[in-house]
């Protein structure tokens, strides 16, 4: 299980898995707005409402360039 530390946006989280193996996760078939973009705010918020500092268990898909 990977512990949630931060959330970056609306689609995308910080999750440390391990004692010091944090990672960046872009969460799949989310569309979420940026920060910067109109309710980028609102998502980032309602994101963090649900997930941070919950432990989940994440798969790799595949990673992100």
């Amino acid at each position: 299980l990977c512990l949630v530390m931060g959330i970056s946006d609306g689609d995308t989280i910080k999750v440390l898995c391990g004692i010091d193996d944090e990672e960046k996760v872009r969460l799949l078939q989310i569309d979420a707005p940026e920060k910067k973009q109109a309710f980028g705010t609102q998502a980032k918020q309602t994101l963090s409402d649900l997930e941070y500092d919950h432990r989940r268990r994440y798969r790799h898909h595949f990673f992100d360039q």
